[in-house]
């Protein structure tokens, strides 16, 4: 299946804009864990990734 990442710094406005079509769906990422669970179980067309908050959570742990 082919799907499209989109990387934003918060991953928001990607969102906002690809939501509102008919027949995609989108899904915010904001960790690997809700990630993973979010492909295994909407399988969405669109991820929206943020680095600022990824990058947060991967460094200040």
């Amino acid at each position: 299946m082919n799907r499209v990442i989109f990387i934003d710094d918060y991953g928001t406005l990607p969102f906002l804009i690809m939501a509102k079509n008919k027949g995609i769906v989108v899904a915010q990422i904001s960790d690997f864990h809700s990630s993973r669970m979010t492909i295994q179980h909407n399988n969405p067309n669109v991820l929206s990734l943020g680095y600022k908050i990824i990058a947060k959570k991967i460094w200040w742990k």
